[in-house]
């Protein structure tokens, strides 16, 4: 029999050894099973939401190899999920249903695999993604998959795959976590990172639709506001992330990959020349490892004229290198700076300190770069002292607009693993089923530490620390191609003073201001919503839009009030349902 050889992966984690592997071409194989690859419902039909490029790799590795492969995003359809599946599988004659995702999708994934179960029995389930590779043995009690594949998918799903089509032993194929005909539980082990990025195939852009994110993509809610027609994809150049912080979990593997530019540039072009793509997120953990890589994708983008962003450390930025970046297209960069104390930032394991923050920040503003950045609150060293001193910082620097956030307990991170040794998380099921609600990791009094949630909230949502720039003129210049009206915006920037005009604006939430970043200086600000958008609301609407942010401004501002509220469930509650139906005007409804 005529066999092809495949790259194994040897156990453990710290570089790729080849052993070759049998696999079947389609003509040898003993059945021919058809693999559906289902993106769980994340978003209304309208809504713009993520590719799925974890599963669109897999997918197209199957692909590659010759085995029958189909894909369906349940998102793009208004109609109930399980009639989707239902349609799917019988059409393309489906025997094996691969889905998958992170831990806090755990419903939604749960939700295919249930009417997977239900539409047919005899239908076999496969689940990758981050949600199995940090805890397998959890993932297969909480979803009753048939198997689980832990690690990047690529190789093992083609290994399953094989196994599958030729009645081959599964328990032969590293990385995989099944119950086997006996009842018995099977976790094969991990595998070594993939180290060959090259020899992957581009995701499954066509088979996954990737043409029908582009319409729901508008410059505010992509983030580049100096285009007008965005049709942006996501770019990964390389894998994980050469360092450990404590809250982080790397579900690629601890050993940091690259692609050769050649391989990345293949892959730009064919998006260019097939989608029209005019703009990148590079999705890497950290695109700023190596500063001639670095260089070269510079000069290279550059003749293209696209925009981009990225992730970078921020001791790993100089001034003249943000110039050459600048002019190559970067837009906005995002920084791993999680925290502005020094006691905080060891105890995270950052390998920063604050004066290297504040040179970075800096530095980029100097170059006219947009920042996208968190401040995260609960680390276990966090204290009133250092949550104060943070927050006197961020006080103090309006300009760099950083973010406000909790620290999460994410899966079979550091900080997870020492909540669960210390008691904090008594029930891992149950606290995956809730969403991974906050943990109070601090020596602090639960009560001090939800007050300090609290002031958390409030500052964020407090319109006297969001600089603002001011709208000139609005008006509705049409509607795309799902409803949402569309303006053309008029708005002067704080900083620079420099007045722009933003074209394609849509609507794409509630909240009081929402956030535009300078044509000019790339400074994020923000404008106000009713006055963006007035179009969108009926003078009933304005009424209760106003009313409930003014409601919510007095609630922040007064303590006293605040102090009886949050201590009574009645008026807590109360308060919840005032808001609830004052902030649901039909401008998000029915646009006119």
């Amino acid at each position: 029999m005529k066999t092809i050889s495949i790259v194994e992966r040897a156990v453990g984690d710290s570089g790729a050894s080849e052993k070759p592997v049998s696999v079947c071409p389609p003509q040898a194989r003993v059945k021919d099973l058809g693999f559906l690859f289902v993106a769980p419902k994340v978003a209304r039909v309208k809504q713009q939401h993520p590719f799925p490029y974890g599963m669109a790799y897999v997918s197209a590795m199957l692909r590659r190899d010759g085995f029958r492969v189909s894909c369906l995003d349940l998102s793009f359809s208004d109609e109930p999920c399980e009639e989707q599946l239902r349609q799917r599988i019988a059409r393309d004659g489906v025997d094996v249903v691969c889905t998958g995702g992170m831990s806090v999708d755990y419903h939604q994934i749960n939700e295919v695999l249930e009417l997977t179960r239900k539409i047919d029995r005899r239908l076999l389930t496969v689940v990758g993604g981050a949600m199995v590779t940090c805890d397998p043995e959890l993932a297969l009690e909480a979803l009753k998959m048939d198997y689980g594949v832990i690690g990047e998918g690529e190789y093992i799903m083609q290994e399953l795959a094989y196994a599958l089509c030729n009645n081959a032993n599964p328990a032969e194929i590293v990385g995989l976590i099944f119950t086997d005909a006996t009842g018995v539980v099977r976790n094969t082990g991990s595998r070594k990172s993939t180290k060959e990025l090259d020899a992957l195939p581009f995701p499954d852009y066509e088979a996954f639709e990737f043409a029908r994110h582009l319409p729901l993509m508008k410059p505010n809610s992509t983030g580049f506001h100096d285009i007008d027609e965005v049709r942006m994809a996501d770019l990964l150049t390389s894998r994980s992330c050469p360092f450990g912080c404590t809250f982080c979990y790397q579900q690629l593997g601890r050993v940091y990959r690259q692609r050769s530019m050649d391989h990345v540039f293949q892959e730009i072009d064919y998006l260019v020349n097939t989608y029209g793509i005019n703009a990148f997120g590079i999705a890497d953990d950290l695109f700023s490892v190596n500063k001639e890589r670095l260089l070269e994708f510079a000069n290279r983008i550059r003749p293209y004229g696209i925009r981009w962003t990225t992730q970078f450390r921020v001791k790993d930025v100089s001034y003249d290198v943000l110039v050459v970046l600048k002019e190559a297209g970067l837009r906005r960069i995002s920084y791993g700076i999680e925290s502005v104390n020094d006691t905080i930032l060891l105890s995270m394991r950052k390998k920063i300190k604050l004066k290297d923050i504040e040179h970075g920040l800096a530095e980029t503003r100097r170059a006219k770069i947009a920042i996208q950045g968190n401040i995260l609150f609960g680390d276990p060293a966090e204290t009133e002292e250092t949550f104060e001193s943070s927050l006197a910082w961020w006080k103090q620097h309006p300009e760099y607009d950083l973010s406000l956030f909790t620290l999460l307990t994410i899966p079979d991170a550091p900080v997870y693993k020492s909540a669960l040794q210390r008691g904090l998380i008594r029930d891992k099921m149950q606290f995956m089923k809730d969403g991974f609600p906050v943990v109070n990791l601090t020596a602090m009094p639960d009560h001090r530490f939800k007050m300090m949630l609290s002031r958390i909230f409030r500052y964020q949502t407090d319109g006297r620390y969001k600089t603002r720039g001011r709208i000139i003129s609005s008006r509705k210049t049409g509607m795309d191609e799902i409803g949402n009206n569309l303006y053309q915006i008029d708005i002067c920037c704080p900083e620079c003073e420099i007045q722009a005009t933003y074209s394609n604006f849509h609507q794409n939430g509630m909240t009081q201001y929402f956030p535009v970043y300078c044509r000019n200086c790339q400074r994020r600000f923000y404008v106000d919503t009713l006055k963006a958008f007035p179009n969108n609301f009926s003078a009933g609407d304005k009424l209760k839009f106003t009313l409930s942010h003014t409601l919510s401004t007095i609630y922040n501002r007064l303590s006293f009030l605040r102090f009886y509220i949050e201590r009574s469930p009645f008026l807590s509650a109360s308060l919840k349902r005032v808001k609830r139906y004052l902030i649901q005007p039909r401008a998000l409804e029915s646009q006119q």
